[in-house]
């Protein structure tokens, strides 16, 4: 089925984004499920979306993609780092640049499987995500702000995983709570660290990050 078809149908359905320019990609909102849980939540993604919504996280969700045919004649997938990760997230922002206009339809049309007893992150992983987001943000104009967010992933990994499930718990319901907690914690850090390189102090920085990361703990907790 093709996106313009898929619109079609959907037209006349009261709760569907209404569509008032070309969408040459779109996505879904979607649920969580697991086989031990069975549907557990949801992700609610941002009806409209601008260079801005990749900021914190990819506005979409990959599975549930639908694209126009001549999206692909300007732009490819890629295999990225060792861990062949984020290719989706790179796409998307690399269309936007291109200008490419997309959205969400807000409704559940998918279902994602995700275990949160077993999803794990490796560093090398992060790093990835680190390398994707920082090339992805100066190709959507988004520096130097976007500096700071493209340091999520690595700060993220030194927050201890309990602590990181109480964390998505607590802000299911909330991603604006999640938002702001980790957007205070990276300013907190950088600036930290600046006012330290501007003393001339010196630290050892990994010692310094699992403190200052163990009192972000601290406070969600």
């Amino acid at each position: 089925m093709t996106i313009s078809a898929f619109l079609e149908g959907l037209k006349n359905r009261p709760s569907t984004l209404k569509i008032t320019v070309i969408l040459y990609f779109i996505g879904t909102d979607c649920e969580l499920y697991s086989q031990g849980e069975g549907v557990y939540g949801e992700r609610i993604m941002p009806e409209t979306v601008d260079k801005r919504s990749f900021l914190f996280n990819s506005p979409f969700i990959h599975g549930s993609m639908m694209f126009r045919r001549e999206v692909f004649d300007k732009e490819r997938y890629r295999t990225l780092g060792k861990n062949r990760k984020y290719e989706d997230y790179d796409l998307f922002m690399r269309l936007c640049a291109d200008g490419f206009k997309s959205a969400n339809l807000p409704e559940k049309l998918y279902r994602f499987h995700y275990d949160r007893s077993t999803r794990r992150v490796s560093f090398s992983m992060r790093c990835d995500e680190f390398k994707v987001r920082t090339e992805g943000f100066k190709r959507l104009g988004l520096m130097p702000v976007g500096f700071l967010y493209a340091l999520k992933p690595i700060l993220l990994g030194f927050i201890p995983r309990k602590a990181m499930i109480k964390l998505k718990e607590k802000t299911t319901e909330s991603i604006v709570g999640l938002y702001r907690i980790l957007h205070n914690a990276v300013l907190f850090e950088f600036f930290f660290f600046v006012a330290i390189a501007y003393c001339n102090i010196q630290v050892n920085v990994v010692k310094l990050n699992y403190i200052l990361m163990f009192g972000i703990t601290m406070l969600i907790s």
